[in-house]
C-alpha cells in the first residue's frame, strides 16, 4: 500500500474515531413509567399493580441535602426510564424488581444507575472502569476518554449499540472508518452524477444547434445550385459566415468529446 493511501486512511480512522460513543440502554431493557421514589428506589404501576424497582449493587448514605439534590437530579433525568430486570422478589410492601435502572431526560443518552457513585459522594457502589484506547465516551455523569465507565453504548456514526467490555473496540473502529468512506464514495457518486447531467444537457444542447446548422447548410446549398445553373455569380457571404460558425460548434463538440473520454 503506498504512503498516500496509508496517509488517507489514516486520516479517516481519526476522523471516524473523534465522534464519542454516547451512554445507552441495553436492546433488551423494557420501558416502564416509572417515578423515583428515593434515591435508590423506583415506582411503578404494572398490570394494576404497584411495582418498587431498586437498582442493584446500589446505596445510599447521604444526609436529608444530598437526598433531596439526588431527587432533583433524578427527576430531571428521569422523564424515560428502561429496566433490566434481574429477579422479582414478594414483601410485605408489594412487588419488588432488582434491576439495572436507566433514565433518560429525552432519549438521546441514557443514564445508568449504576453510576451514580461518579456523580454523588453519597452513594456507595462501584463503578467498573475498562481501558479503552483512543475511544471517547459522553454519558450525563461526564466525558470520558480512554478510560471509560463500563456499560452499554451507542455508536452514533454506525448505529450500533454494543457493551462495554464485550465489544471489541478497534473492530468498531474499523466499522466506523468503512461506513465513513462508504458516506464519502456515496457523495462522490451524486456529485459526478449530478456533473453528468449537466454533460448531457449540454450535449443535446450542442446537438440541437448542429442540427439547425446543418438545415443552414442545406438551404445554402440549395440556393448555391440554383445561383451556379443560373449563371450567377459570387457567393452568398451568409455561407461563408454559416461555415465557420460550424466549425467552431464541431471544434467544441471534438474537445467535449475528448474531456468526457479523459475523464472516464
Amino acid at each position: 500500500m503506498s504512503k498516500a493511501k496509508w496517509a488517507w486512511l489514516a486520516s479517516l480512522l481519526l476522523a471516524a474515531s473523534v465522534l464519542a460513543y454516547v451512554s445507552w440502554v441495553p436492546p433488551h431493557a423494557r420501558l416502564v413509567q416509572a417515578y423515583p421514589m428515593n434515591a435508590t428506589h423506583f415506582t411503578a404501576y404494572v398490570n394494576n399493580t404497584t411495582v418498587y424497582i431498586a437498582q442493584v449493587g446500589l446505596s445510599f448514605r447521604g444526609s436529608s441535602a444530598e437526598a433531596q439534590a439526588v431527587m432533583q437530579y433524578l427527576y430531571s433525568q428521569c422523564r424515560y426510564v428502561a429496566v433490566d430486570v434481574h429477579d422479582v422478589l414478594k414483601t410485605a410492601r408489594g412487588t419488588l424488581w432488582l434491576a439495572d435502572v436507566y433514565c433518560s431526560r429525552d432519549g438521546s443518552m441514557w443514564l445508568w444507575l449504576r453510576w451514580l457513585p461518579l456523580r454523588f459522594t453519597a452513594y456507595s457502589g462501584q463503578a467498573e472502569f475498562v481501558n479503552a484506547t483512543d475511544a471517547t465516551v459522553t454519558t450525563p455523569v461526564g466525558t470520558f476518554t480512554n478510560y471509560i465507565p463500563a456499560g452499554w453504548y451507542l455508536d452514533p456514526l454506525t448505529k450500533a449499540v454494543f457493551k462495554i467490555p464485550e465489544a471489541n473496540i478497534t473492530l468498531l473502529a474499523n466499522l466506523r472508518a468503512a461506513q465513513a468512506e462508504n458516506e464519502r464514495l456515496r457523495s462522490q457518486l451524486a456529485q459526478l452524477k449530478a456533473e453528468n447531467d449537466q454533460l448531457k444537457t449540454q450535449l443535446a444542447s450542442m446537438n440541437q444547434t448542429i442540427a439547425s446548422l446543418n438545415n443552414q447548410l442545406t438551404l445554402l446549398k440549395t440556393q448555391l445550385a440554383v445561383q451556379l445553373s443560373g449563371g450567377e455569380e459570387g457567393a452568398n457571404p451568409l455561407m461563408y459566415v454559416l461555415f465557420a460558425a460550424l466549425a467552431g460548434v464541431a471544434a467544441a463538440f471534438v474537445i467535449y468529446k475528448k474531456k468526457k473520454k479523459a475523464e472516464e
